[in-house]
């Protein structure tokens, strides 16, 4: 798996506050003075989709895995694709 930006404004932002934004090769490995932000985004052009992220780790000859959210529940990403479009500044919705 390789990360990579997708927003050119959000690559811009994140350089701006000088954050790296070159794609990541996956496995990453980071050390214990080391802290890693990853920004997650995901489309749909045709589902309702629920996920998690796994991330496996080790360190010191232990492993696990952390679970994303960590509350049992998911994200979720919806397609608009056939989704009745409103604004706010137009009388009618349609």
């Amino acid at each position: 798996m390789i990360g990579r930006p997708v927003d050119p404004k959000a690559v811009e932002l994140a350089r701006s506050k000088g954050w790296r934004v070159d794609p990541v090769a996956f496995p990453y490995e980071i050390t214990s003075t080391d802290s890693e932000t990853f920004l997650l985004h995901a489309a749909t052009t045709s589902c309702d989709c629920r996920w998690t992220v796994h991330f496996t780790w080790s360190s010191g000859g232990r492993t696990g895995t952390l679970t994303v959210p960590s509350d049992g529940g998911s994200f979720r990403v919806v397609s608009g694709a056939g989704a009745r479009r409103c604004s706010l500044v137009e009388p009618a919705c349609g």
